[in-house]
């Protein structure tokens, strides 16, 4: 019988669910995420750690399952995650979670420069410090090296 693998990828943890054809759940698992908080206000996670929390989730779920019997995988994540990457998919700084507020400086600045009805009109949201666009220009503002390399289309040196 064939099974769906099903992960979510939240602020403290990534939980895996195996379901077969029927919708019932056959197997589980998680693994724990931490968080660290600079500053008031700031919610930032390793995203090197969501590989490795992944894959054990994945592996605790799927102990004793044959491998083809996983035909297909579903992936939800956190909203409002920005994670900065340099040019070959490398992260170049702690990602900024959904929780995140740094940036109101920027929100406000955006919703002055956009006006709030257009922005929700364009975007579907009401205007949010948590949101991503805020949170990449807190980014270009207050690290602009990071900025930078993002931006940068070849690794440096090449």
């Amino acid at each position: 019988m064939s099974l769906v693998l099903g992960a979510d990828v939240g602020s403290q943890s990534i939980k895996v669910v195996l379901v077969d054809e029927g919708g019932d759940v056959v197997a589980s698992g998680s693994a724990a995420l931490s968080m660290t908080h600079r500053h008031d206000g700031w919610a930032e996670q390793d995203p090197h750690t969501y590989r490795t929390a992944l894959r054990d989730a994945v592996r605790a779920a799927t102990a004793g399952i044959e491998p083809t019997r996983v035909v297909a995988m579903g992936l939800g994540s956190q909203v409002d995650g920005v994670v900065v990457c340099d040019c070959i998919g490398q992260p170049l700084r702690p990602a900024i979670i959904w929780l995140d507020k740094r940036a109101t400086e920027q929100c406000d600045r955006l919703v002055g420069a956009v006006g709030e009805g257009l922005l929700a009109e364009r975007t579907g949201l009401v205007a949010d410090a948590s949101h991503s666009a805020p949170k990449m220009m807190w980014i270009r503002d207050h690290e602009p090296s990071v900025w930078q390399a993002a931006a940068t289309l070849a690794p440096v040196g090449s």
